[in-house]
């Protein structure tokens, strides 16, 4: 890991950052959020993400709209 990571210090270290992507239960429960494995994310070019809910983006290439599953998103952060 990386030492300027946010996450270096656990859980403690994303909540003094302010760098963390969280659900409710309802979010949860109603599946619109996943709950996220922040321990199986393993790059830190990024914050590490609590959960993930689907969001749109726009394409670098083409400048198209496009969603961003939250299943897609764990397979990336999570997987990959």
């Amino acid at each position: 890991m990386f030492s300027n990571c946010p996450w270096n210090g656990g859980i403690k270290g994303l909540f003094k950052s302010g760098h963390f992507s969280w659900a409710c239960d309802d979010c949860i429960e109603s599946n619109r959020a996943i709950e996220a494995k922040f321990e199986d994310q393993t790059y830190c070019d990024y914050s590490p993400y609590l959960a993930y809910f689907d969001k749109e983006m726009e394409c670098e290439k083409c400048g198209e709209n496009f969603i961003f599953e939250k299943e897609e998103q764990q397979y990336w952060y999570e997987v990959l």
